[in-house]
C-alpha cells in the first residue's frame, strides 16, 4: 500500500472541502466535551447520547473520499436510523478495547486495530448487524494491523504538536487530515489487487477438460 499516495490524496480532498470537514471534526470534538461537562456523573447517558457521532463522521469522510455530495447534517444521521445497532457496536468494541488495555498495553492496541474499521464498514453498510460488522473488520485487518499501526504512528509528530496547542491544531488541521487519510486507508484495504498477501479467488474449473489416456487408463 502506497501510504504517501493516500496522504497526498487526502490533502487534496481536505483543501477542496476544508469548509465542511473542519466544522465536522470540531463538532465531533466539542459535542462530547460539552455533554460530559453537563453530565459529569451520568457516564452511561453520555455514552448513549454520543454513540452515533463516529458513525456520522465516518459517513461524511467516506462520501468525501468517494467525491460524493455530503453535508454537515450527516454527522447526526445515526440518531434517526440504526441507533440501537450503533449503540451495541460502540459498546462491544469499547468494552473489548478497555478489557485489552486492562490486561496489557499490547493486547489493547491489537484489539483497537482489529476493530478500527467498524465505523467505515457500518457507514457503507448501515443495515448490517453489529456482529457482522465486527467480523468484517477482523477479517479486513487480518495481517494488516502492523501496517495500520505504522500508518498511525506516522502522524505522531502532528499529534504531539496538537497537544502542545491544547488541541487547537488538531481541530483546525491534524484531525481532518488524519481522519481523511484513515478513510483512504480503509478504501485501499477493500481493493483485492492491492492486497498481495491475501489469497486470490480460485478460477472456475473447465468442465470441457478431458484427462489424457495412456493405454486405456486414465491418469
Amino acid at each position: 500500500m502506497q501510504t504517501h499516495e493516500i496522504k497526498n490524496r487526502s490533502k487534496e480532498i481536505l483543501n477542496r472541502n476544508y469548509g465542511l470537514i473542519m466544522p465536522c471534526v470540531l463538532l465531533a470534538v466539542l459535542i462530547p466535551s460539552i455533554v460530559t461537562s453537563i453530565n459529569e456523573e451520568s457516564g452511561l447517558l453520555t455514552f448513549i447520547a454520543l454513540s452515533p457521532i463516529p458513525f456520522g463522521l465516518a459517513t461524511i469522510l467516506l462520501q468525501l473520499q468517494k467525491k460524493q455530495s455530503t453535508s454537515i447534517e450527516k454527522l447526526f444521521s445515526g440518531y434517526s436510523k440504526h441507533f440501537f445497532n450503533i449503540l451495541i457496536l460502540n459498546f462491544c468494541v469499547g468494552a473489548l478495547t478497555v478489557l485489552g488495555f486492562a490486561l496489557l498495553v499490547v493486547p489493547g492496541i491489537v484489539i483497537a486495530l482489529r476493530y478500527s474499521m467498524v465505523w467505515f464498514i457500518l457507514a457503507e453498510n448501515p443495515n448490517l448487524d453489529f456482529r457482522e460488522v465486527m467480523r468484517r473488520s477482523r477479517a479486513m485487518m487480518e495481517g494488516r494491523k502492523e501496517e495500520l499501526f505504522y500508518f498511525i504512528m506516522s502522524y505522531l509528530g502532528w499529534f504531539i504538536l496538537s497537544g502542545m496547542t491544547a488541541g487547537i491544531l488538531f481541530v483546525l488541521y491534524v484531525g481532518p487530515y488524519f481522519y481523511l487519510a484513515l478513510t483512504g486507508f480503509y478504501l485501499e484495504l477493500k481493493v483485492p489487487e492491492k492486497q498481495p498477501n491475501r489469497p486470490k479467488p480460485s478460477e472456475p474449473a473447465d468442465d470441457s477438460y478431458e484427462p489424457p489416456q495412456i493405454g486405456g487408463a486414465v491418469e
